[in-house]
């Protein structure tokens, strides 16, 4: 409908408060950047608990596990699938405006480096671990700034796939994770 073209982000009266920065004994700080670690932090929390902690939380896991055993013990299998679909599209939709604000552009293809980090933090962290997805994407976003800062920014996004492909190579299961053994049938 738009094209592939860059849109400038609308500025609201939000994101025209949180885009000033001010100083605290000499380091300036933006606190659009805490608004959104607030608001991701705020959904990692809400995930977690949900998943842990309650009825829904322990349907996800289940058809997660085994969608014909969840079936077996009365869990609507569809509507859970329904369910984590609509969630993820929500968190995809928050997300989309977190970084639209931070940037202060929306493009096409702006979700693609995201996702990315997204996906190698959570295999680093360890799959199904929600502690584990945040220490993967501390660590990455760490090592990040380290190699911008020290080396080059050149390499800064070439630490993502080295990561991605060091994790992969000596700790499939991740650093939070926890193998499963699987019996062939």
């Amino acid at each position: 409908i738009w094209g592939g073209h860059y849109r400038v982000f609308p500025k609201s009266q939000l994101v025209e408060i949180l885009s000033r920065p001010f100083s605290i004994s000499g380091v300036i700080v933006f606190p659009l950047q805490y608004f959104v670690l607030v608001v991701s932090l705020l959904g990692m929390l809400i995930l977690h608990l949900t998943l842990r902690y309650t009825k829904l939380g322990m349907a996800i896991r289940c058809v997660a596990e085994d969608i014909p055993i969840a079936k077996l013990m009365g869990i609507k299998a569809d509507q859970i699938i329904a369910i984590v679909f609509s969630a993820g599209s929500i968190l995809a939709a928050v997300s989309g405006v977190l970084v639209g604000m931070y940037l202060g552009l929306i493009y096409p293809g702006m979700a693609y480096p995201a996702t990315m980090k997204a996906f190698t933090a959570c295999i680093l962290g360890g799959i199904g671990s929600v502690p584990g997805a945040l220490l993967g994407g501390l660590i990455l976003g760490v090592s990040e700034s380290l190699v911008a800062a020290y080396l080059t920014t050149e390499y800064r996004e070439a630490v993502v796939f080295i990561f991605l492909i060091a994790v992969l190579l000596l700790r499939p299961s991740g650093i939070l994770g926890r193998k499963i053994a699987r019996k062939g049938i």
